[in-house]
């Protein structure tokens, strides 16, 4: 929109309570409350289909943060470049029926990252959490048929680190685990937060050197950047040298 950086930035992941009646809330603060018997959903299930009503939850959410009228302002939509057909027609009619948007046009994530960078032609690199995607963008039309997915993306390296973590000795607890009488979290409440530290740990510690290493030098070259300890939710601390 003219704008040098997104106004609003919120996670897409969904909690979810069945208390009297089904409750979907969105955003960091609702994410981080403890409450009973509370999941944490995404919008992908676990067949790799689409959770509507999640989708439907976020966009609510979003669009309630911008605080405009949907009758007086059309939509654009990022659409990665597997998205179905039907899943398209479905998120159009979310905008027109729900929230009555007088437009909506929907464009690959791909082109929209080419144009940012004001190319029309590029090779665009998707580094993501669920996989990596390389997608060749020409006068701005994205090559569909030329895309190469991997699974490798930012979920794959944390449960790398993670084992990195345990098998230095560290047990990574969260800040609701030191709360004394403290309720009960569900698996799913656990494991987003668990990934919420794994990401910032990810973020203070490593890095991509710009020549490879030899295993015999990592030590030395460990030794020389100097990193500060990262500290835990209930305050330990995670040495550079031994994760």
């Amino acid at each position: 929109g003219g704008q040098d950086c997104p106004r609003y930035n919120f996670r897409s992941d969904v909690a979810v309570t069945e208390e009297k009646e089904t409750r979907r809330m969105c955003g960091d603060i609702a994410l981080r409350q403890v409450r009973k018997d509370m999941e944490v959903e995404g919008v992908v299930t676990a067949n790799g289909g689409l959770n509507w009503d999640n989708i439907e939850a976020l966009l609510s959410y979003g669009i309630g943060e911008m605080k405009i009228e949907c009758s007086e302002n059309p939509i654009m939509l990022g659409e990665g470049v597997f998205s179905s057909m039907a899943d398209k027609e479905t998120l159009i009619e979310l905008c027109f029926e729900k929230y009555g948007n007088m437009g909506a046009y929907m464009a690959p994530d791909a082109t929209l990252s080419s144009f940012s960078a004001g190319r029309p032609t590029s090779l665009v690199l998707d580094l993501g959490a669920a996989g990596t995607r390389l997608t060749p963008v020409v006068d701005g039309f994205a090559l569909r048929k030329a895309n190469v997915v991997t699974d490798r993306g930012g979920n794959w390296m944390d449960k790398k680190l993670q084992k990195e973590i345990s098998a230095a000795g560290y047990t990574v607890n969260q800040w609701f685990d030191a709360k004394p009488g403290g309720k009960a979290v569900t698996q799913s409440f656990r494991d987003a937060h668990m990934a919420d530290t794994l990401r910032e740990i990810k973020a203070w510690m490593c890095f991509v050197p710009v020549e490879p290493i030899a295993p015999e030098m990592r030590a030395a070259y460990v030794k020389r950047l100097n990193v500060p300890p990262y500290e835990l939710p209930d305050g330990t601390k995670v040495c550079y040298n031994d994760a």
